[in-house]
């Protein structure tokens, strides 16, 4: 026996539009909700991003405070030269690492020593 088929008439018909359209601005409603949502999350992701780098500059702040200025063999004039190599490297420093910038001052270090001690 083969299944009649559900007859369509104009009636159906418009209750299946009228179904999908409610359906479309339940679904219409539900993104506005969510694009909401995004929204404050991403408001406070932003607050939460600036109170990051603000507590990350303190960090480094202190790092320098006991790292340098604390420490009676440092002189005003390394610190000064510290900061203009940072100055002069920043951009490069995504790319280096301690370990590539020690090895290369250290390189300068014992060749001028070298020139130093034979000139």
């Amino acid at each position: 026996m083969a299944e009649k088929e559900k007859k369509i008439t104009l009636k159906s018909v418009q209750t299946s539009i009228a179904k999908t359209d409610k359906q479309i601005e339940k679904k219409k409603a539900d993104i506005a909700k969510l694009q909401a949502e995004i929204k404050e999350l991403e408001s406070s992701k932003k607050k939460l991003v600036s109170q990051k780098e603000k507590l990350e500059m303190e960090q480094v702040q202190k790092q320098i405070e006991s790292s340098w200025l604390n420490d009676r063999n440092t002189s005003a004039d390394d610190i000064s030269k510290i900061i203009e190599l940072g100055n002069q490297v920043k951009d490069k420093m995504h790319e280096l690492n301690i370990s590539d910038i020690v090895t290369a001052v250290n390189m300068v270090y014992e060749d001028k020593m070298s020139k130093k001690g034979n000139g």
